[in-house]
């Protein structure tokens, strides 16, 4: 075991300081020799919130040493996953309705946990779990989401592919999928208002309204109006 004495703490902490500034989720930070051999002769490490992986050539000491470092500062976007709150309601739903409806407005509810974060390298990875809600026809849905977020300034777009479980009360349960295409701007550092245009297939169709010609088209397009907060 290695024991930190001050001048070690001194040094380590620099090196937390250069993987941070570098802005980057992994950092590569040059040891002299001297340092090398002063964390090869200690006995003992104490416990620090920083992984070190040492590569080949600080354990042999022929090859010039390397230190690779990785924070868990859990408030830098860039070391952590971002976790969102998203709540909106179906357009057309909520001015229009729809035949179930009798093409009377009704609340059709959405809210999301969208959690984005960097995954093996690729930047941008979104998993949202969801939730529907449309008391009116007794439908609600929990649904899962991976997508990939794309960022222009203030604006995103997030393409994504969804499976879900729908409930119908007096029908019972079916699985479905959709894919989603969401825009969002943000209006401050922390909130953003968006629109999720989604083109799902609705296996429960068929059973609750009955065929028309033969057959009811299972492909169901619905444009949800949200606001995003973000939480960490």
């Amino acid at each position: 075991m290695i024991q930190w004495n001050s001048s070690l703490k001194f040094g380590a902490a620099i090196l937390i300081a250069l993987c941070a500034f570098s802005k980057v989720s992994y950092g590569s930070v040059e040891v002299t020799d001297q340092v090398l051999n002063e964390l090869l002769n200690e006995d003992s490490v104490s416990h620090m919130n920083l992984d070190c992986h040492v590569e080949e050539g600080l354990i042999s000491r022929e090859l010039p040493t390397q230190l690779d470092c990785v924070t868990h500062e859990s408030g830098d976007p860039n070391h952590s996953f971002q976790i969102y709150l998203r709540m909106g309601a179906d357009v057309k739903n909520g001015i229009l309705g729809s035949v179930p409806t009798g093409n009377q407005a009704a609340l059709d509810l959405y809210v999301a946990l969208p959690i984005i974060g960097n995954v093996f390298g690729v930047k941008g990875i979104e998993v949202t779990p969801s939730y529907e809600s449309f008391e009116r026809i007794g439908y609600s849905r929990a649904a899962l989401e991976v997508g990939k977020v794309f960022e222009w300034g203030r604006w995103s777009y997030s393409p994504g592919v969804e499976v879900g479980r729908i409930e119908r009360k007096k029908f019972g349960s079916f699985y479905d999928y959709s894919i989603n295409n969401t825009v969002q701007f943000k209006v401050s550092k922390g909130m953003a208002v968006g629109l999720m245009i989604q083109a799902q297939n609705r296996e429960d169709l068929n059973q609750v309204y009955g065929l028309v010609n033969g057959k009811y088209p299972n492909v169901r397009f619905s444009n949800f109006l949200f606001v995003t907060i973000r939480l960490n």
